[in-house]
């Protein structure tokens, strides 16, 4: 099963914008994370990174480079997000 989710690495001035996530979410509570979000049925990557922009920032972003796509297995919504 895949699970796509787009998000926006945003720099300006050389400094990157992160949003805190809630501590109540059940993936990665409480850490500093780019925005974006799931992508939706007949939805495409740049459709999905245009609306939570807007939903999130109140911003309409006019153009991006594409970074790079990772696959990556979700962890359980009680483990932590990184174990070192």
């Amino acid at each position: 099963m895949s699970h796509e989710v787009v998000s926006a690495l945003i720099i300006r001035s050389q400094k990157i914008l992160l949003g805190l996530r809630s501590s109540t979410r059940a993936f990665y509570p409480d850490v500093w994370d780019m925005f974006g979000g799931h992508v939706e049925p007949g939805e495409t990557h740049e459709q999905t990174l245009v609306r939570e922009l807007q939903e999130e920032l109140g911003i309409t972003p006019t153009r991006w480079t594409y970074l790079e796509m990772l696959k990556l297995p979700l962890p359980a919504p009680t483990q932590p997000p990184f174990q070192g």
